[in-house]
């Protein structure tokens, strides 16, 4: 089994390495509900997504998959996260986040929405 904080870390260094190019121009981009959902089916749709192809994101569709999983990194931290399963990071890495991932993001989307609205006060 995989500790949450195996997975959060995982998540952190995507965003890392995808949003190193981030400035606090794009970083101050206001919270858009229709971006969030656009890149929410993106996820759907995709297998995986690649640090590459999230550079490319038009800039509201970046920051929307940036606060999505920052908001998933945040949410990790908290106490008392149950384990992973021991494949549920299978291909994933700084560079790519796979299958699993993004399905579970995507099933918590509602969950992670509210507790970002919640936190940035929306």
């Amino acid at each position: 089994m995989l500790s949450a904080e195996f997975v959060r870390d995982t998540l952190y260094n995507f965003t890392m390495y995808a949003f190193s190019d981030f400035n606090a121009d794009t970083k101050k981009t206001p919270f858009k509900q229709k971006a969030w959902n656009s890149v929410l089916e993106m996820l759907e749709k995709e297998s995986f997504i690649t640090a590459e192809e999230a550079t490319m994101l038009p800039k509201k569709k970046k920051k929307a998959l940036h606060d999505i999983i920052i908001a998933y990194i945040t949410f990790l931290s908290l106490p008392d996260w149950p384990p992973f399963p021991q494949d549920f990071l299978d291909g994933s890495s700084e560079r790519k986040l796979n299958t699993p991932i993004l399905r579970y993001m995507r099933t918590h989307s509602d969950q992670i929405l509210d507790y970002y609205r919640q936190a940035h006060g929306y």
